[in-house]
């Protein structure tokens, strides 16, 4: 099964470039596997570029868990904090993340992720040791130029 990267999803769920959208549906018709990091990135990119509200990266969560074609690591642990987040909204993309936290004392994040502190006190996007983050690039830029999908703008 192929992985999906945090470009993909976006595009699956914000649907604001015809073209990409249709690259992206190709890409998981055949079924595709989400980790939690391109999870944390999307809710992320949903909040902080979209500005979307904490309804809307639940509604878009829940999107994704019911989807048939895409496979999300631990989704029973996703499910738990999507239900803990939407009885008790925090806002902000890492509001959900933490739901899970919670409820089942492990992480949505691997343990190879730190977050780095805004000046707002808010937190940035999960970044990787630079080895990883590498490989990832690399694999990011190999699926978008199979798929002719374009970086986020």
């Amino acid at each position: 099964m192929r992985a999906v990267d945090t470009n993909l999803l976006v595009r699956l769920l914000a649907r604001d470039d015809a073209p990409q959208v249709d690259a992206a549906e190709k890409f998981v018709e055949q079924g595709a596997w989400v980790s939690h990091l391109v999870l944390a990135e999307t809710l992320w990119v949903l909040d902080a570029v979209y500005g979307r509200a904490p309804e809307q990266l639940a509604t878009a969560l829940d999107m994704l868990l019911n989807h048939k074609n895409l496979t999300l690591q631990d989704a029973d642990v996703v499910a738990s904090a999507l239900a803990q987040f939407r009885a008790r909204p925090v806002s902000g993309f890492l509001g959900l993340p933490g739901a899970g936290n919670r409820a089942q004392g492990r992480s949505l994040a691997t343990g190879h992720i730190r977050q780095e502190p805004r000046q707002t006190g808010r937190c940035t996007r999960p970044v990787e040791e630079p080895h990883r983050r590498q490989k990832m690039a690399d694999e990011v830029a190999s699926i978008r130029k199979t798929y002719d999908l374009k970086p986020l703008g």
